[in-house]
């Protein structure tokens, strides 16, 4: 099916959504609904979310939005009790409360966040209610969901919105009936240069050294293992590597951190920064290297951009729709040789001063708050009227 075209809406009502996400954490695709919501104007909308769990962003919503938290992941109690139910095919906890809060507050429809949302709905299935999925996810994400959920939570949705071209490609081969695109932003006002040699003093990172940095989470799927191996090789090089991102105390991290140890890696820097000194990190970058094997549109491609960084990337997904000669390369493959001759390529570009710093800021500028919450708002009025609301 063509991708619909967005035109101007004008609602009659106050719109009434029902959103879910499941964690309310700081991963991508949770921090995007969050900047989105913030944004959309309260005269227009009355948006209510409700979480798995009771993450840090429930907290940092402003007071026009409601939130609801699962009790399934308040107490042990609650979840064995579910479980149980569930056992006996009986009606669930987390279904009679989620039916309760629909019943109670009536919304329009509901808006899933991210393939990890099939108990939701399952739950809107069951009952006739009208669904629209917010899909973050690629190829390799699909095996953490089974078949029938997968094909359940797609094929009977009214609508599905991908985060990339890519992603919503993979929709419409999965049975999307309709599928809009809605691609990450970032908050460019917050986004300062600053000075990054504070940082680097911070972090005992020499002032003459190119400093490669990566942010997000430390997994397969991320590169962490192939940022590590390259900091690894170019251990006598003028490189510094720096990875931003939170640990997860898993045996894959275990591993890399024990190889971190017997090399003696002191030319890379693991942190996890507040969000006070996040984007101070960011300055104190020559370069952003992407090591992810699979990224549908990660927001620290658009971070980086809005600094006037240089991408490095490899053909994993988002990176592909972003980035062009002027604001960074994408690698074509995995290999040693050629991250290290890309490396050494932005190395010598910097040193010259070959880099267009302003378009490749203009680049990230373009995914603001205020551009991707205009489209996000034409596509929820345009999911209203076709639903005829």
């Amino acid at each position: 099916m063509a991708k619909p075209k967005l035109q101007k809406t004008r609602m009659t009502k106050k719109l009434k959504i029902l959103f879910f996400t499941p964690f309310a954490s700081f991963s991508g695709s949770e921090m995007l609904l969050w900047y989105l919501l913030r944004n959309l104007d309260k005269t227009k909308y009355e948006i209510i979310v409700y979480s798995n769990y009771n993450g840090e962003l429930l907290n940092m919503f402003p007071n026009h939005i409601r939130i609801e938290r699962s009790r399934l992941n308040s107490s042990k109690v609650w979840h064995w009790a579910n479980k149980i139910l569930m056992r006996f095919n009986l009606t669930s906890i987390e279904e009679r409360q989620i039916m309760q809060l629909h019943n109670k507050i009536q919304p329009d429809y509901w808006f899933v966040n991210t393939l990890l949302m099939s108990n939701v709905t399952d739950i809107a299935i069951k009952h006739n209610i009208k669904y629209t999925i917010y899909i973050h996810e690629l190829l390799s994400l699909y095996a953490e969901v089974s078949k029938k959920n997968l094909q359940s939570m797609i094929t009977n949705a009214a609508f599905s919105i991908g985060c990339s071209n890519g992603v919503s490609k993979n929709l419409k081969i999965l049975g999307s009936h309709t599928t809009f695109t809605l691609n990450g932003c970032v908050d460019v006002n917050k986004i300062k240069l600053t000075n990054g040699e504070l940082i680097k003093n911070k972090i005992n990172v020499p002032l003459t050294s190119f400093v490669v940095l990566m942010s997000g989470q430390r997994t397969k799927r991320k590169g962490f293992d192939i940022f590590i191996d390259t900091a690894l090789r170019l251990k006598d090089k003028p490189y510094h590597f720096v990875w931003l991102g939170k640990s997860f105390e898993t045996g894959y991290e275990y591993f890399l951190e024990q190889k971190i140890n017997i090399h003696q890696l002191t030319n890379l820097t693991l942190a996890t920064p507040s969000h006070a000194d996040y984007y101070d990190y960011f300055n104190c970058a020559d370069v952003c290297f992407l090591s992810s094997i699979e990224d549908p549109f990660p927001l620290v491609m658009i971070e980086a951009a809005c600094l006037g960084k240089p991408i490095l990337a490899f053909k994993s997904g988002g990176s592909e729709e972003f980035l062009n000669e002027n604001t960074g390369h994408i690698m074509s493959d995995f290999s040693e040789n050629t991250i290290d001759l890309a490396l050494e390529q932005l190395y010598v570009k910097h040193k010259n001063n070959e880099w267009n710093i302003e378009k490749i800021k203009t680049n990230g500028q373009q995914y603001s708050i205020e551009n991707q919450s205009e489209k996000f708002d034409h596509q929820l009025t345009e999911i209203a009227q076709s639903l005829k609301l």
